[in-house]
């Protein structure tokens, strides 16, 4: 069953952030998963990624490799995500 994904999380940088999650897209299309960066209103620290996976699994799966932790490193991530998966 497909999920809809909200994250959201602290940065160092919006622009630098932006830069790189639009870069780092063909490893989402590999992984069949879709998503659209935000940032708070008044803020520019604070990031939301609203996106949908094919599964909880599959979403699982990406989000806790070794290589998605440090491409989120790289983005400027300073805060441990806080995940809502909604079906």
């Amino acid at each position: 069953m497909s999920v809809k994904v909200i994250v959201s999380f602290e940065v160092e940088d919006w622009d630098n952030f932006k830069s790189k999650f639009d870069s780092f897209e063909p490893f989402r299309t590999e992984a069949n998963i879709t998503a659209n960066a935000y940032k708070q209103v008044g803020t520019g620290e604070t990031v939301y990624i609203i996106g949908d996976a094919p599964s909880i699994e599959a979403f699982q799966a990406f989000s806790g490799s070794d290589a998605q932790a440090e491409r989120m490193k790289s983005a400027g991530v300073k805060s441990a995500p806080n995940v809502v998966v909604l079906e």
